[in-house]
């Protein structure tokens, strides 16, 4: 009689660790899954990034060639320069602004620990002369 119940919790913890184990492939599967989806999501991203830099690129030089048309040459690449140089600017300042305001990282944080630390470190003295 009570080898039944041996032989059944025997069974019931196979099954449960063939569960376990089950559960845990399909985990890995999802999960990689996932991740080839993302790496290839990410491998597009890139990839249009560059076209668009290519894009970019030949506007600039319509732009430059069109000021050309009615200038010179040197006077178009000139003009182009200048106005990518100067929008450079202004987002450099800006991004340098931005940053200046971001501050020291999570100060009202840092002194909640710092405070918390005190009265751990009063209560674990307070505790000590106690005993």
């Amino acid at each position: 009689m009570s080898a039944e119940p041996i032989g059944s919790l025997k069974n019931l913890t196979s099954d449960l660790g063939q569960l376990v184990r089950s559960e845990i492939a399909l985990a890995k599967s999802e999960l990689h899954d996932s991740v080839v989806r993302v790496g290839t999501g990410a491998g597009l991203f890139g990839g249009a990034g560059v076209v668009g830099l290519f894009a970019v690129e030949f506007l600039l030089l319509a732009a430059m060639f069109g000021i050309a048309a009615v200038t010179s040459l040197w006077l178009g690449a000139l003009v182009v320069g200048v106005v990518l140089g100067i929008i450079g600017a202004v987002l450099a300042m800006s991004g340098k602004k931005k940053l200046q305001s971001a501050g020291e990282g999570p100060a009202h944080a840092i002194e909640q620990i710092k405070s918390d630390a005190k009265v751990i470190k009063a209560d674990v003295e307070r505790a000590a002369r106690r005993h």
